[in-house]
This record gives structure tokens, C-alpha cells and sequence, in this order.
């Protein structure tokens, strides 16, 4: 999640649950956050200088 641009629902799909809410739900019971509060409280990528 941290490195892609894929809707919840796609990454969810993708991983094999049936529905976002499902996935949601451990998500949050395992991280103690949303995937939505996941992304935004990540910290922002470094960029690399040529």
C-alpha cells in the first residue's frame, strides 16, 4: 500500500478478500488504522537526487 497507486478495493481484490469492508476490518484490527489513515499518515518517500 505504501508504494501503490491502486484503489483500496483493487489492493484488497488482489490479496483475496471478498469485499473492501472485509478488508478493512483487518487491516484496522491489525494496524490500529484504516488503510485511507494508513496512507495518509505515511511518511513521504525520499527522493533520490541524480
Amino acid at each position: 500500500m505504501a508504494k501503490t497507486n491502486l484503489s483500496i478495493l483493487d489492493i484488497a481484490d488482489s490479496v483475496g478478500f471478498e469485499s473492501q469492508s472485509k478488508f478493512t476490518a483487518m487491516f484496522h484490527a491489525t494496524l490500529g488504522l484504516t488503510p485511507t489513515e494508513f496512507r495518509r499518515n505515511r511518511e513521504p518517500t525520499p527522493v533520490k537526487r541524480l
